[in-house]
């Protein structure tokens, strides 16, 4: 096992090595080592030798063969000469921009200031939202949507809001039984 193992790591390195692309692979790593930022890693990205060489890994995996969201597998892609592929990826990541992502530490009972933030958010939305009595009664999904967070985002920060005591939450039911959106009253801070 630990033989094959070394024989895919030994042809991903030749790979690289083939394409021009392990002295980049390798500056990437050094500087990374010493805690560098990046940014614009999409120009890296989108290099003739990156697309080949990332063609080529994901020719040989096994996924490959199962359609994605454009339900075309490696099959189509190799209708395409070379030039007209690296052109097709270039073009679709040109169009991409990338988002900053803040990623969070949570410990028990403790929130960090990333959760501060959310919260805010989740307030501020809640207060607009809210009517004279200061009560408004949005769905997760709504709040989750409205504000381009996950699910659990915003039930974690709703939990924060309401263990700070900045809100107070009340489950609402429908008539034949089932549940509805919580009722939020918002509490002076």
């Amino acid at each position: 096992m630990a033989t094959k193992r070394k024989a895919q790591k030994k042809s991903k390195l030749r790979h690289a090595e083939y394409y021009d692309f392990q002295e980049i692979q390798d500056k990437l790593y050094a500087d990374s080592k010493k805690g560098k930022t990046f940014q614009n890693l999409v120009s890296i990205i989108a290099l003739p030798e990156n697309i080949r060489l990332a063609y080529r890994n994901i020719k040989k995996n096994k996924g490959s063969k199962t359609a994605g969201t454009d339900n075309r597998t490696i099959k189509d892609l190799e209708k395409f000469s070379v030039e007209q592929l690296i052109a097709i990826v270039q073009r679709k990541l040109g169009w991409y921009t990338p988002q900053k992502r803040v990623r969070c530490l949570r410990t028990r009972n403790t929130i960090t200031r990333c959760s501060w933030a959310k919260m805010r958010t989740v307030y501020m939305y809640l207060k607009n939202r809210a009517n004279k009595d200061k009560s408004c009664f949005p769905a997760i999904g709504t709040i989750a949507s409205d504000l381009s967070l996950s699910r659990s985002t915003v039930f974690r920060a709703l939990d924060d809001l309401e263990q700070k005591g900045f809100i107070k939450r009340k489950a609402r039911w429908r008539t034949k039984g089932g549940r509805s959106s919580s009722l939020y009253t918002l509490n002076d801070p």
